[in-house]
């Protein structure tokens, strides 16, 4: 697998995200765009790995997990 790159912005909105603290109603235009590209990425692995199953209904705590594994090795 690829490794996953996230800047320190999109990693702190992908766990504001998963936290429930983040909403695009009320983000900044630059978080929105941010948030955006985490899910483009999120979206470009999950077809990648043929991983649509293993999912489990929640793109970014998966597409998370995915991160703290190879952040982790």
């Amino acid at each position: 697998m690829e490794k996953i790159k996230l800047s320190e912005k999109q990693e702190k909105i992908l766990i504001d995200h998963l936290n429930g603290d983040y909403s695009p109603f009320f983000a900044s235009e630059e978080d929105q765009l941010l948030f955006n590209d985490v899910i483009d990425m999120a979206e470009a692995l999950m077809f990648k790995l043929d991983a649509v199953k293993e999912i489990g209904g929640d793109l970014m705590a998966w597409f998370w997990s995915k991160y703290k594994e190879q952040k982790d090795e």
